[in-house]
C-alpha cells in the first residue's frame, strides 16, 4: 500500500474519525489517497467573496428547488390547482438552474480536489444529471402547455421524480466529498459508486427537500397545515437523524440555527392560515422558508468544514488578485441580479404570481 511505503518528508498532519492524515511533500495523504494541498493555479479573487456568493446563491437555489418540486407535485395531485401552479413552474425551473450555477462554480474553486473526487466516484449517475435535468425541464413545459389534463398530471409527477433523483445524486456526491477516508476502497474497484453509508446520504437529501412539503401547503391553502407540518417534521427528523448517524462535530451554537429556523416554521404553520383556511399573510411563510434555507446552507458549510478542515483550509489557499477577473466577476454578478429582477418584473406584468 501507498501509506506503507512513505519513508521521507512524512509528518503527522491531522486525524479524522477513522482515518490518518499525513502531510507528504506539500500534499496530504488520507486513507491512502493523495490530496493536493493547494490548487495548481492561485485564486484570482478573494476566497471570502467567493464563499459569500456561493452561500447566498445556494440558499436561493434551495428555495427554488423546494418550490419547483412543490409546484409539480401539487399540479400532479390536485386538479383544482394544476393550472395555477403550472403557470409558474417553467419560470421557477429557469431561476432554479441559473441560481444553481454560482454555488457549483464556487465549490469547484474552493474545494476542487474534494468535489471532483466525489463526482468521479459516483461516475455514471453524475453524468446522468444533465439528461435528467433536461428531461425534467421538458416535462414541466409539456405539463404546462398540453391540453390533456391527465397527460399534464403524469408529466408533472414524472418531472418531480426527476428532480428528486437529481437531488439524491447531488446528496451522494456531497457525502463522498466530505469523507475522503472512504475514497480508497472505492477507487480500487471499477464502476459507479453510491456513497456507502446510504443512511447519511438519504437523510441529507430528506433534510434539504423536506420543506418542499411546506411549499406545497403554501400553494395549496386548503391543506396548508397538514402539508406544512409534514414538511417541518420530515426536515426536523432527518436533521436529527443525520446528526445521530454521522456524528458531525458541530457545536451547539451551529446546530441552534437550524433548530431555530424549524421553530419559526412551526409558528408559521400554526398561525399561517385563518379559520376559513385562507393564508393570513402571503409573505410570512416565504420569509420563514427563506430563513430555513439560509440555516441549512450555513449548517452544510459547517459540516463540510468540520469534516475536512484538517486536510483543506480555504483561508490559506494561494491568492493572486487579478483586477480584470474581479471586474468581470462583479460586473457579471450585477448583470445577473439585474436580469433576474427584470425577468421577475416581466412575469408579474403577465399576471403570473411567483
Amino acid at each position: 500500500m501507498l501509506c506503507n511505503n512513505l519513508v521521507a518528508n512524512v509528518a503527522p498532519y491531522g486525524t479524522g474519525r477513522g482515518r490518518l492524515c499525513l502531510r507528504v511533500r506539500g500534499e496530504v495523504v488520507s486513507g491512502g489517497i493523495w490530496i493536493p494541498e493547494t490548487p495548481p493555479i492561485p485564486l484570482p479573487i478573494w476566497p471570502a467573496f467567493l464563499l459569500v456568493i456561493g452561500l447566498v446563491t445556494l440558499a436561493v437555489h434551495f428555495m427554488l428547488i423546494q418550490s419547483t418540486l412543490a409546484s409539480v407535485l401539487v399540479a400532479g395531485l390536485s386538479r383544482d390547482h394544476a393550472q395555477v401552479v403550472l403557470a409558474r413552474a417553467p419560470i421557477l425551473v429557469a431561476f432554479l438552474i441559473n441560481f444553481g450555477i454560482p454555488p457549483l462554480l464556487v465549490v469547484q474553486a474552493l474545494y476542487g480536489s474534494f468535489f471532483y473526487s466525489g463526482s468521479i466516484l459516483i461516475a455514471g449517475p453524475w453524468l446522468a444529471v444533465v439528461f435528467l435535468l433536461m428531461g425534467s425541464y421538458a416535462l414541466v413545459y409539456f405539463a404546462r402547455y398540453t391540453s390533456r389534463l391527465d397527460y399534464s398530471r403524469w408529466a408533472s409527477l414524472l418531472s418531480a421524480a426527476g428532480i428528486l433523483t437529481i437531488a439524491f445524486i447531488y446528496s451522494n456526491v456531497m457525502s463522498w466529498m466530505i469523507h475522503p477516508g472512504a475514497w480508497g476502497e472505492a477507487y480500487q474497484s471499477a464502476g459507479s459508486h453510491w456513497y456507502p453509508r446510504t443512511a447519511e446520504a438519504t437523510l441529507r437529501w430528506a433534510w434539504i427537500l423536506g420543506p418542499a412539503l411546506c411549499w406545497m401547503g403554501y400553494f395549496w391553502p386548503a391543506r396548508f397545515r397538514p402539508l406544512f407540518f409534514t414538511g417541518l417534521i420530515v426536515s426536523g427528523v432527518a436533521f436529527a437523524g443525520l446528526l445521530s448517524v454521522a456524528q458531525y462535530p458541530l457545536t451547539g451554537g451551529q446546530k441552534l440555527y437550524q433548530w431555530a429556523a424549524l421553530g419559526i416554521l412551526a409558528v408559521v404553520g400554526v398561525a399561517g392560515v385563518d379559520a376559513g383556511g385562507k393564508l393570513r399573510c402571503q409573505v410570512m411563510p416565504i420569509v420563514a422558508l427563506a430563513l430555513d434555507a439560509a440555516s441549512k446552507v450555513l449548517t452544510r458549510h459547517w459540516i463540510r468544514e468540520s469534516q475536512i478542515r484538517d486536510l483543506h483550509n480555504i483561508w490559506t489557499l494561494p491568492v493572486q488578485i487579478q483586477p480584470s477577473v474581479v471586474a468581470v466577476t462583479i460586473g457579471s454578478l450585477v448583470l445577473f441580479v439585474g436580469l433576474g429582477l427584470w425577468m421577475w418584473n416581466v412575469v408579474r406584468k403577465e399576471g403570473v404570481a411567483l
